[in-house]
C-alpha cells in the first residue's frame, strides 16, 4: 500500500524584481510518508517559510511538481503569530476553522479546551491571555478539524523556554494521537530533533537539500525525554556542523 502522503519533485523557486532575479529554491524533491512528522532547518533567509507556503498552496508561482495523495483542503497551517481574533472569544477564535469548513467538532474542541486548562477563559478575549494562552488557543482552533497535514512556521519562536518546551510536547501528542501528519520549520535545531522523526537540512540560498535525518533516538518518542539522551547531542553535532553553526561561534 502506498504510505506516500505528499511528493515534491525538483521545485523550485524565484523572485523576480525590476533590476534582479533571487533564485530561493533550487530543486528541491522529497517525500512525506502519512503520519510523518518533519522538521525542515536551514540558516535565516535560505527560503524555509517560502517552502511551506508552496507546500500549503498559499503560493502557486514556482516550478517542479508536487503531487498531493489527499485533499488539499485537509490542510491546516499554523503559524508564529497566534492570529487570534480580538473582537472574537476564545472559544469562538477556536471554534473559528471547523466553522468555516461547515465542521461539527464541539465536542473535541470542549475537550481540548479542558485539556489545556482554558474552561474559564472561554468568554473572554484574547487581550486578556497570555503569550502561551494565546498559542494554546491557536494550537486548538488548528487542531479541532483533525487535518491530514499540519504545517508549523515556526509557531513556537516568541514563547518563553518553559511555555515553548510544554507547547511542542502538545502539539507533538497531538499529531500521534490524531495521525496528523506534520512539517515544522525551525531554527532550533533542539526543538527539530525533539520532535522530529526525520530532519530536513536545507543549504543556503538558493536552498537545496543538504542532508535528511531519520532520527533515531533508542526507541524515545517523548521530546522532553530525547533531549537528556547521549544520541541528542550526536544529532545536535552533526546538523550544526551541517549548517556550519560550529564555525561560527
Amino acid at each position: 500500500m502506498n504510505n506516500v502522503l505528499l511528493s515534491l519533485e525538483n521545485v523550485s523557486k524565484s523572485f523576480k524584481t525590476k533590476n534582479k532575479t533571487t533564485n530561493v529554491i533550487d530543486n528541491i524533491s522529497f517525500d512525506i510518508n502519512k503520519g510523518d512528522f518533519i522538521a525542515i532547518v536551514g540558516t535565516s533567509g535560505c527560503g524555509k517559510t517560502t517552502l511551506l507556503n508552496i507546500i500549503s498552496d498559499l503560493d502557486k508561482s514556482y516550478y517542479g511538481n508536487i503531487k498531493y495523495n489527499f485533499n488539499k483542503y485537509d490542510i491546516a497551517y499554523m503559524m508564529q503569530d497566534a492570529a487570534l481574533f480580538p473582537w472574537l472569544t476564545i472559544k469562538d477564535n477556536a471554534k473559528l476553522i471547523t466553522k468555516i469548513k461547515k465542521i461539527n467538532n464541539d465536542d473535541y474542541i470542549n475537550t481540548l479546551i479542558k485539556r489545556y486548562d482554558l474552561e474559564e477563559f472561554i468568554n473572554v478575549y484574547p487581550s486578556s491571555l497570555s503569550g502561551g494562552m494565546k498559542q494554546r488557543v491557536s494550537l486548538i482552533r488548528t487542531i479541532a478539524s483533525k487535518p491530514v497535514l499540519l504545517l508549523l512556521d515556526e509557531p513556537f519562536a516568541q514563547l518563553d523556554y518553559q511555555t515553548r518546551l510544554k507547547i511542542s510536547n502538545d502539539v507533538f501528542d497531538l499529531s500521534k494521537e490524531n495521525n496528523i501528519t506534520v512539517i515544522m520549520i525551525t531554527h532550533d535545531i533542539s526543538e527539530a530533533i525533539s520532535l522530529a522523526d526525520k530532519v530536513i537540512v536545507l543549504s543556503k540560498r538558493p536552498s537545496r537539500i543538504k542532508n535528511v535525518y531519520k532520527i533515531n533516538i533508542d526507541g524515545i518518542n517523548n521530546p522532553i525525554l530525547r533531549r537528556h539522551n547521549p544520541k541528542f547531542n550526536e544529532y545536535y553535532k552533526l546538523i550544526s556542523e551541517d549548517l556550519d553553526i560550529l564555525n561560527e561561534q
